[in-house]
């Protein structure tokens, strides 16, 4: 087995007992020798830190703190040269780990790395996979498209760049943290390879029916667009924020959107 270096993995949880055994095997089943396993548990009442415990993950009891808040104290805590997040209801592709360090390894200036983030639906009984190219990694992109963020490993010592989530950004955090990366002139890349598989079902927070409030979602991006419009920017970056306030969300009803104060 090759040895990499040490990786992370953060995980926020509030009761998901009947999904999370997916999660925890796709850690389990990687083969990655130095790694640790951080649950940040948001106060579950069925059993879930229990099962996370068991499976050797270090399960931190941080009642009432939202997804972005039990992050910030994963990565607080986290010791890896490298770190990656997953959610509780979704699993890291087959030989994730192996990929992702043996390119990280043996490129040290690479600071974060993103592979492709397939999605998972559960159709007739039968999960089936909708699995796209890896977009290439530039703020527009992450900016208008899905950010990908838990396909996305990264050094330690990016965080000492970036700095942690945004919680006042409860929903585009995320993309808020990754468009950061990009502006302080990181060293990215983006690997064609599937690293993480986002499940898409019924109780998703991420991509399922229970998707955030569009109105919230639209509020967000305005506030962040007009955050970063009013700090310094490249042009190529003031047309890529522009763009980003200027968009609609795809499902929304125009009621929804009038509701909102476009960016003049």
């Amino acid at each position: 087995m090759t040895a990499f270096g040490s990786l992370s993995v953060v995980t926020p949880l509030l009761n998901r007992v009947d999904v999370l055994p997916v999660a925890l095997q796709s850690v389990a089943s990687q083969g990655v020798k130095a790694l640790e396993h951080i649950v940040v548990d948001g106060g579950s009442d069925d059993g879930a830190p229990d099962l996370a415990r068991q499976s050797g993950a270090h399960v931190i009891h941080a009642p009432g703190t939202s997804i972005y808040e039990a992050l910030n104290i994963g990565l607080a805590r986290a010791q890896g040269d490298y770190i990656c997040l997953l959610n509780s209801d979704d699993r890291f592709a087959p030989d994730a780990f192996q990929k992702a360090l043996t390119i990280l390894d043996a490129q040290p200036r690479l600071e974060l790395l993103r592979g492709r983030a397939p999605q998972e639906r559960l159709r007739d009984g039968q999960w089936r996979m909708l699995d796209p190219p890896a977009p290439a990694l530039t703020l527009r992109q992450v900016l208008l498209a899905p950010p990908n963020i838990n396909a996305c490993f990264f050094q330690r010592r990016l965080l000492d760049r970036v700095g942690k989530f945004e919680t006042q950004y409860r929903i585009s955090a995320d993309r808020v943290w990754l468009s950061r990366v990009l502006r302080c002139g990181a060293n990215v890349a983006t690997l064609d390879e599937p690293l993480y598989v986002y499940r898409n079902h019924a109780a998703s927070l991420t991509i399922g029916a229970n998707k955030p409030a569009r109105m919230a979602w639209v509020k967000e991006h305005l506030s962040y667009a007009r955050e970063a419009l009013a700090s310094s920017l490249t042009p190529a970056e003031e047309a890529d924020f522009k763009a980003f306030g200027d968009e609609k969300p795809r499902t929304s009803s125009r009621s929804t959107w009038a509701g909102a104060t476009r960016l003049a």
